[in-house]
C-alpha cells in the first residue's frame, strides 16, 4: 500500500516538472520515488564503478533481473534518466501507466513479432537521440538468483547502429524483495557497473554472439563479488 502511495506521488510529481523536459522531469521523479523506496526497504546501497564512465554517451544499459528492487536500485545508483522497453499491458496501469507514457518510455507488444520489431526500431531512434535504455535481456525475473540466457532484441539494435552497451550487475536485490513473494527485508545491495561495450570494437556481427558477449561479462562481475552479499 505504501509502495503504491509513493508511486502515485512520485508520478504526480514527475507529471509537474515536464515543463523541465522529458528526462530532467523523469531523473528527479525517480530519484525521489527509490530514494524513498530504498529507505522502505532498509536497503544499504554500494555502488562500484570498474572504469570511468562517460555518462554524456547514450547506451543500452543491460542487467540481470532477480528483484521488484531492481528498478529502484538502477535509478538510484546510476546518475542519467533511465527509460524502459516496457511491455505494453503497463501502459493500462492507473497513473504509473499513463506516466510511463507521458516521460516517453517505450512499450513494445510481446504478442505481435512485427509490432515488436517496430518498437525496438523506435527505441533505437531515441537511443540515438540521447535516451539511455535499461534492457533486462533475461526477459523475466530469476528465481534462483542464477544468469539466464539473454534474449537477443536488444543486441540486434545495439549492432545495427553500433550502440553502446553498458554491462551491470546487481547482487542482493533477491533478499531485499525476493521473487514471487509480498514481504520486504533489510539487504546489502550492489551494483557493479562494468566497461561499455562497443559493438564495433568487439568484431561481433551475430546479436545472438553479443548477447552472449554481453551475459559473460555480467557474470564475471556477480562472480567476483557475490560472496559478500550471501
Amino acid at each position: 500500500m505504501l509502495i503504491g502511495i509513493l508511486t502515485f506521488i512520485a508520478a504526480a510529481i514527475g507529471v509537474i516538472l515536464l515543463p523541465l523536459g522529458k528526462g530532467k522531469a523523469l531523473y528527479l521523479a525517480s530519484q525521489i520515488w527509490s530514494r524513498a523506496l530504498i529507505f522502505i526497504c532498509q536497503t544499504n546501497l554500494k555502488v562500484v564503478e570498474y572504469h570511468k564512465t562517460n555518462w554524456a554517451i547514450p547506451r543500452i544499459i543491460v542487467s540481470n533481473h532477480a528483484s521488484n528492487l531492481d528498478i529502484p536500485v538502477l535509478f538510484l545508483a546510476l546518475p542519467i534518466p533511465l527509460f524502459f522497453v516496457a511491455k505494453k499491458e503497463l501502459k493500462n496501469i492507473p497513473f504509473m501507466g499513463w506516466y510511463m507514457q507521458l516521460v516517453g518510455m517505450i512499450f513494445i507488444d510481446r504478442q505481435n513479432r512485427e509490432k515488436a520489431v517496430e518498437s525496438m526500431k523506435k527505441a533505437s531512434i531515441e537511443i540515438k537521440n540521447g535516451k539511455n535504455i535499461i534492457s533486462f535481456p533475461e526477459g523475466t525475473r530469476s528465481l534462483d538468483g542464477k544468469l539466464a540466457q539473454f534474449k537477443k532484441g536488444s543486441f540486434v539494435i545495439a549492432l545495427e547502429h553500433n550502440i553502446e552497451i553498458l554491462p551491470v550487475a546487481l547482487l542482493g536485490t533477491q533478499n531485499g524483495i525476493p521473487p514471487r513473494k509480498f514481504e520486504i527485508n533489510p539487504a546489502n545491495v550492489e551494483v557493479h557497473i562494468g566497461e561499455a561495450i562497443s559493438p564495433q570494437s568487439t568484431g561481433i556481427r551475430n546479436a545472438e554472439e553479443l548477447a552472449e558477449f554481453t551475459r559473460k561479462k555480467i557474470q564475471l562481475l556477480m562472480d567476483a563479488n557475490s560472496s559478500r552479499i550471501e
